[in-house]
């Protein structure tokens, strides 16, 4: 593989991950070589661990290392054949046999020791990118902190079993093989392999859902992988020659010509980012993993359209002159259409985001009503796309304000114009009285609400969503 051939894999993800609607929608499925990633709240030398060295703490234990040094020669050769790939699953039955279930779930639990760390930077970059779907067959809840730590920028359902499927919406993060310390049975045996298809088959279902209509990437897995491979068996088994292609990403410079070949006739498309960094690099995954993430955020970045905004120099006291009002709310509406689409995947916007556009659209918001209140004629529809970026930017509406729009959503309701606008009106004016603690107000908002909200295109659990953060 060439460099070019690596770069164009890269803005394949780079694009879906952008414009999911144009080039197709991408999900991620996360391994336990990604949990490398993470920060220690002890020593910073410790690091979760990965397949093989989870297998080596079993082997040890029902191996006991010998005192004899020719006896330990034959070990350490036995150590390396049973926690190499798919050994891994037959030493846990050898395991679970000589003691008893509870006692590999202490050791899982001991070994990644899930309370010793925290997501790195990586782990928030990653998260932060906007994939359809992530899957991860990781024991530990390090996705599931980050999820804490970038909520703002994007919002994951997290689903811990296959029960809770039904209904969830995504993007979801979907623990596939357990979670530390409540969800068991830990998937990890030969015979938990064997039975998984039929035991979570909702869940094999969801995995090959998002093959079909996604673009897959594997991310902390090795070739060798019991993990990796019995996935790939279970969806091969299911859809045959129609399996789509797998994108599989890391560090694989080590893999031999015949590895490499018998993937790609598995459909598995080797996505080799060792060579985004030098030999000579220390801790070369890390900075692999963090070139292969750059490369997709700096697709992702926009020009900074604050830089555009027309009417900079705008106070509460301005008013545009008669012969450019036209002109004024022609550009303010396209501008502010601009940013509503730009900021549409926020909850709520980030600090330096808000701190932007909130002073900037409050002017404009109070030069908008202003003109209302003197019976100039301006466009609904700005009003509306001004109070989405403000609710975003949780600018409070001032009272005056207040006053204007209680008056404009009389005469909409009145004439029944502009449905979508006198909803978002309403829900603006109903987080204010929910601030001033006007409960008899909030009442009278929502039931003017209910009254049209049937009449607009949004769900109705979407309503109810809003109305609940509300009241």
């Amino acid at each position: 593989m060439n460099d070019m051939t690596v770069y164009s894999y890269i803005n394949d993800i780079a694009q879906r991950l952008k414009n999911p609607r144009k080039y197709g929608d991408v999900s991620l499925m996360i391994g336990a070589g990604f949990s490398k990633n993470a920060r220690s709240k002890g020593m910073a030398s410790i690091q979760p661990p990965n397949w093989s060295e989870l297998a080596e703490k079993m082997y040890e234990e029902l191996y006991p290392e010998p005192l004899e040094v020719q006896e330990k020669e034959e070990w350490n050769k036995q150590r390396i054949i049973k926690t190499s790939g798919k050994n891994v699953t037959k030493l846990a039955d050898e395991y679970i046999a000589n003691f008893d279930r509870n006692k590999i779930n202490n050791l899982i639990e001991q070994s990644i020791a899930d309370e010793m760390f925290v997501p790195g930077e990586l782990h928030k970059r990653l998260l932060k990118l906007h994939w359809s779907d992530i899957f991860t067959t990781n024991y530990d809840t390090l996705l599931e902190q980050t999820v804490d730590m970038i909520y703002r920028e994007n919002n994951y359902e997290i689903i811990y079993s296959q029960n809770d499927l039904p209904g969830s919406i995504k993007p979801r993060i979907i623990k596939l093989h357990g979670s530390i310390p409540h969800v068991k049975p830990y998937i990890i045996s030969d015979e938990n392999y064997r039975t998984y298809p039929d035991q979570y088959s909702a869940l094999v279902n969801t995995v090959q859902q998002a093959m079909l209509e996604t673009r897959l990437c594997l991310l902390g897995f090795s070739g060798d992988d019991p993990n990796f491979q019995s996935w790939l068996g279970w969806l091969r088994d299911n859809m045959g020659e129609y399996c789509p292609t797998i994108y599989l990403i890391g560090l694989y410079e080590k893999l031999s010509a015949p590895e490499k070949k018998l993937l790609e006739n598995k459909g598995i498309t080797i996505v080799d980012i060792s060579e985004l960094v030098s030999q000579q690099e220390e801790n070369r995954h890390y900075q692999a993993i963090s070139e292969f993430v750059g490369l997709l955020e700096q697709n992702q970045s926009e020009k900074d359209i604050y830089l555009e905004r027309p009417y900079r120099n705008v106070d509460m006291f301005w008013q545009p002159k008669d012969m450019e009002k036209e002109e004024y709310l022609k550009k303010l509406n396209d501008y502010s259409c601009k940013v509503e689409k730009l900021i549409e995947p926020y909850i709520l916007l980030p600090d330096e985001k808000r701190v932007q556009y909130a002073d900037y659209f409050s002017e404009h918001f109070s030069v908008m009503l202003k003109l209302l209140h003197n019976q100039e004629k301006v466009p609904e529809k700005i009003i509306s796309t001004i109070i989405k970026i403000l609710r975003k930017c949780l600018v409070i509406l001032e009272d005056k304000n207040a006053e204007y729009l209680e008056k404009m959503v009389e005469m909409l309701i009145e004439k029944n114009l502009q449905i979508e606008t006198i909803c978002e009106i309403l829900l603006y004016l109903a987080e204010m009285y929910r601030i001033d603690g006007k409960k008899s107000y909030i009442k009278l908002a929502w039931k003017d609400v209910r009254r049209i909200v049937i009449k607009i295109h949004i769900t109705k659990m979407n309503f109810l969503l809003k109305k609940r953060n509300i009241i």
